[in-house]
Parts: C-alpha cells; structure tokens; sequence
C-alpha cells in the first residue's frame, strides 16, 4: 500500500522551504505523533479499521503552521515536559 501521496510530499516539501529543513523535520515527526493519537483513538472507537486509510496532509498542514506559531525550541521543550526531562 502506498502511505504517503504525491501531495504530502509537495505539502512537505513547501513546508520545507518556508520553514527550513531542520524544522520541516520536526513538522514532520510531530504531525506523525499526531497522526499516530489519531489512528489508535480511531481504531479504539471503531471509527477506522486498521488497514483504513486517512489523509495525513491536513496533519502536516497542522504541524507547520504550529511550528510556524510556535519556536521549535518551544516544541522541544513540551517534547522533555512530556518524557519527564528537564
């Protein structure tokens, strides 16, 4: 099955030459985190199935405008919160 489409990674690479590529990376892991809560709270709920596909472009859209909003080191630093570290 293909996982990403041609649009994500056009969305992606947009992304990339706004933001640059270290936070364009980072855009992309946290709309992967966000993707992931949403499919296990979807297959929870038996909203999806497991093998149901979702458009994850909204998800990398939502994480590059946050990053935009927010500095990644504010990313990073909800990021140590989360695991404890300080």
């Amino acid at each position: 099955h293909e996982a990403l489409g041609l649009g994500d990674i056009k969305l992606a690479s947009v992304g990339g030459a706004w933001l640059g590529l270290e936070r364009v990376c980072i855009a992309i892991a946290i709309a992967f985190i966000f993707a992931a809560i949403f499919s296990i709270a979807g297959i929870a709920t038996r909203q999806l199935k497991i093998n149901d596909p979702f458009p994850f472009g909204p998800f990398i859209s939502g994480a590059i405008w946050g990053l935009w909003l927010f500095d990644s080191n504010w990313w990073w630093q909800q990021w140590f919160n989360l695991l404890g570290l300080k």
